[in-house]
């Protein structure tokens, strides 16, 4: 997320004190009139975290209520809470795997229940592995593609008879993306397999 600061006195090369408000902008410029003098514009970026929450957050911005899964119901949790009052919309975090068809239809079954139904599901499981290609086993290979591949299919193909009786709906694909992070050894910093259903 980026955003322009207007800034005020600089402590030193990296800081500055920001002016809070258009007014304070105006006082600045009419000081400086007939004088010569800089303003200075600071492009700052503020990760949230991953494609994932980037997302939500974009999507609950112009009012889609949110439901984000994740192994960790804890990050799906802290993750939903944040949205909600960042957001003022309806929002759930709730712990599912999304490559076991007996979660994601669980999951499926709450946002009908809780949000009324499903008009955007957003893949976003993905991880990866970081090894030399001929220290990945085969077991990892499969679990990367079951995370990355047969996770957006499985709940594609889940999701897709009540968004076709509701007259349609929308599923962006977007891999090696995040909603939580997962470290362990042998890997670098990588999404969970983690999904978002999102409720206009």
């Amino acid at each position: 997320v980026g955003g322009i600061q207007m800034a005020g006195p600089r402590l030193n090369a990296e800081s500055f004190q920001r002016l809070p408000t258009l007014s304070k902008l105006s006082e600045r410029i009419s000081a400086a009139a007939g004088k010569s003098t800089n303003i200075e514009l600071v492009n700052q970026r503020t990760k949230l975290g991953g494609n994932g929450p980037i997302m939500a957050n974009a999507l609950a911005s112009v009012g889609a209520n949110i439901i984000i899964s994740s192994r960790h119901q804890e990050e799906a949790a802290a993750a939903a809470k944040k949205i909600a009052e960042t957001h003022s919309v309806k929002t759930l975090g709730n712990a599912a795997d999304v490559i076991q068809t007996d979660e994601i239809n669980a999951l499926i079954e709450l946002a009908e229940k809780d949000f009324g139904g499903i008009d955007i599901l957003v893949n976003n499981a993905g991880i990866n592995i970081r090894k030399p290609p001929e220290a990945v086993s085969l077991a990892e290979w499969r679990e990367v593609l079951d995370t990355n591949l047969t996770s957006a299919y499985l709940c594609s193909h889940a999701t897709h008879p009540e968004m076709k009786k509701a007259g349609g709906g929308k599923k962006p694909k977007k891999g090696k993306a995040a909603a939580a992070d997962r470290t362990s050894p042998g890997r670098g910093r990588s999404p969970g397999r983690d999904s978002m259903r999102l409720r206009l």
